[in-house]
């Protein structure tokens, strides 16, 4: 209820007669991550090193992905800062069930 509601209030906020996907989108990264915050300026060496931290966690997930399976696939790689995070890398999560009883190979 809550992303419905705030997708509606995005789409109102663009002066828009029908909710879009990209509403429902910005919606969800609001409820789930909090609200953005005013941008770095690009050209910031601080923005260019934690835009090089999160490639290392996409990428080095990534490849973990490939190779074993025993991991989320990187869903998105986020330099806006949005809530207490200034950075942030999103997983595509698996069901409940594979997160219940944890094997051996997820432990190591």
């Amino acid at each position: 209820a809550n992303i419905c509601n705030e997708a509606a209030a995005i789409s109102v906020r663009r002066g828009a007669d029908l909710i879009e996907t990209d509403d429902v989108m910005e919606a969800v990264d609001r409820v789930t991550n909090g609200l953005r915050h005013p941008l770095f300026d690009k050209d910031d060496e601080t923005v260019h090193r934690l835009t090089r931290h999160e490639l290392g966690h996409a990428i080095v997930a990534s490849v973990l992905y490939k190779s074993t399976g025993l991991i989320e696939a990187v869903e998105r790689v986020s330099i806006i800062p949005r809530g207490r995070d200034p950075t942030q890398t999103s997983y595509n999560r698996k069901r409940d069930e594979d997160y219940m009883f944890p094997t051996r190979a997820r432990l190591l």
